[in-house]
Formats: structure tokens, C-alpha cells, sequence
């Protein structure tokens, strides 16, 4: 960047290859990308990346390096603690993946209910993970046929098969 260029790459750049290498297994690679950053042990995009790759190719390693500088750089970022837990859990090493949630009540660390959401003719109903279900099952089902009705009656046919429950 710099010699064909002119750019002086920024931290954000780093972050882009350790992500790209970190895709392609290349973790090592990815992790020597950090520590000839500079300023690069300090930026969390670069720990990131690496504790994200590291999740999808199940390098523990790598992980726990990664999540211990994103612990130190942003201690109350629950999805960290959280990503490191499933890698663990992922491993089948149940006895860590324990170790970092206690590690997170401790420090009154409390990860974010995920939610999703539909609207229908406007209206949003809203699904929220830790909340008791809002709704019956049969609601449920009878929304979904009603969608599944109004998509049929614009030429949807899904998998070219007309029988969907």
C-alpha cells in the first residue's frame, strides 16, 4: 500500500488481513500480522478477527491468546467471553468453557438476550431469547401458513413443491 500507493495502511487494514488470512486457515500467518502491526498487540479489530477465525477452524491455541488480549483490552465485552465459552464447548473441554461463564458472573458480566423479529401488515411482533414464548404454538403455525398463502398467491412455490407443512 504504501510503495505502489502512497497509504500508510491503518489499523482497520491490519484487521481486513487477519481476517482474510484467518479464512483461509493461515492463523499463524494471521497472528505474525499482529505482532508487526504496530500498535498492533493494542488493536481489539486485529484480536477479533483472529478469535473469530480461530472459532471456525477450532485452533484453542490461538483462541485463548486472542480472547486474553481482547480480555485486557475490553474487559466488559460479554461476546468474547461468550465466543471463547462455545470454542471451549465446541472442543468438548466443558471444564473451561465452565471456567470463563463462572469468570463472567464473577465480574456481573451479563451477555445481551438475542431476539428477532417479524412484521406483519405492520405490525412487529418481537421473539426475544430469555423471555417466556408470547405466543401458542398453533399462532405460530397459523401465521406462518397465512404467509406461506400470500407468498403462494404471488407465484411463490417453494422447491417447486406445493406442500410446505
Amino acid at each position: 500500500m504504501e510503495k505502489d500507493f502512497g497509504l500508510i495502511p491503518r489499523s482497520d487494514h491490519y484487521a481486513v488481513l487477519v481476517d482474510l488470512l484467518g479464512r483461509k486457515n493461515r492463523l499463524v500467518e494471521a497472528l505474525e500480522v499482529i505482532e508487526k502491526a504496530p500498535h498492533g498487540s493494542d488493536h481489539i479489530g486485529m484480536w477479533g478477527a483472529l478469535l473469530g477465525t480461530c472459532r471456525v477452524h477450532g485452533n484453542l491455541e490461538l483462541a485463548t491468546r486472542a480472547a486474553e488480549a481482547l480480555f485486557e483490552l475490553e474487559p466488559k465485552n460479554t461476546g468474547r467471553y461468550v465466543m471463547l465459552s462455545n470454542i471451549y464447548a465446541t472442543a468438548g473441554r466443558w471444564d473451561d468453557a465452565r471456567r470463563v461463564r463462572r469468570l463472567m458472573d464473577v465480574m456481573d458480566l451479563k451477555k445481551e438476550a438475542g431476539s428477532s423479529w417479524i412484521e406483519v401488515n405492520n405490525t412487529r411482533h418481537m421473539f426475544v431469547a430469555e423471555k417466556a414464548f408470547q405466543f401458542k404454538r398453533e399462532d405460530v403455525q397459523e401465521l406462518l401458513l397465512a404467509l406461506v398463502d400470500q407468498m403462494k398467491d404471488v407465484g411463490y412455490s417453494p422447491l417447486g413443491d406445493s406442500k410446505v407443512f
